[in-house]
């Protein structure tokens, strides 16, 4: 018989993370909004293919968050393109 805590995953928990995610949030901010750890964010990701999936498509969304603020910000004045 397996011990430890019961896992507080649930398959709802994509539509939230990919919420988070599309607004920039990293895996860390996920996993603290969730009041899970990191290493809690990663068994669920090897465990649970669909959880993995939502993972890697939330990495693409907040990669694409950061990049479309920043044009943004350096195509109005306001940013620095050099930095960028």
């Amino acid at each position: 018989m397996p011990g430890g805590r019961p896992t507080d995953y649930s398959p709802d928990k994509c539509d939230v993370v990919l919420e988070y995610m599309r607004q920039g949030d990293s895996k860390c901010a996920v996993a603290a909004k969730l009041d899970i750890s990191r290493d809690t964010l990663y068994e669920w990701a090897k465990e649970h293919t669909e959880f993995s999936d939502t993972i890697k498509r939330g990495v693409e969304l907040s990669q694409a968050f950061w990049e479309d603020l920043g044009k943004d910000l350096v195509l109005a004045g306001q940013g620095n393109a050099t930095a960028w």
